[in-house]
């Protein structure tokens, strides 16, 4: 029985290794390569000379890095968080951290009620290290709670500590 569990448990890991690995991220366009064009024999100190480049406009070349999601990533998340082995779902809300706010939130909030008390908390862990004011609203709500765990109502507690911006 444990080695089967095992081996869906590995089989899921590597699906999410997949996920992410499908993962691209979008960044503002790279400046074309310089053209060097040769100067006369004369100017030893300097063999080449540089010919104006055109310049993006700012707002799209201070764009940042931001990661999107695959349709196909996606579709492999959604599968191992519904997954009946609670193993997977745990394993995959670990590979979810990379993942952008608005995409994991609703993910996380469906495994806060997860049967699983130990899938549960690392859904309340997972939102301790976003960002996001939801992330803290969702925090707030397990910790406040009563038909909750203690454990997982206590980590909820320490995490909304550490992601209120108020008590940083």
């Amino acid at each position: 029985m444990f080695f089967g569990m095992h081996s869906t448990h590995m089989s899921s890991r590597h699906l999410l290794l997949v996920a992410a690995c499908l993962m691209s991220c979008s960044e503002a366009p790279a400046s074309p390569p310089t053209r060097s064009v040769p100067v006369a024999r004369g100017a030893a100190p300097r063999l080449t000379r540089r010919t104006p480049q055109p310049r993006f406009s700012p707002d799209r070349s201070a764009r940042p890095k931001t990661p999107v999601l695959s349709t196909a990533a996606r579709s492999l998340f959604s599968t191992a968080l519904a997954h009946p082995d609670w193993m997977t779902r745990l394993s995959a809300i670990e590979a979810l951290d990379p993942v952008p706010d608005n995409l994991a939130l609703p993910w996380l909030e469906q495994r806060l009620a997860d049967v699983e008390p130990d899938v549960r908390a690392a859904a309340v862990s997972a939102l301790g290290r976003r960002e996001a004011p939801r992330a803290l609203v969702l925090l707030l709500s397990v910790q406040n709670d009563a038909s909750e765990e203690l454990s997982i109502r206590v980590a909820a507690a320490s995490a909304a500590l550490r992601t209120n911006p108020n008590t940083k």
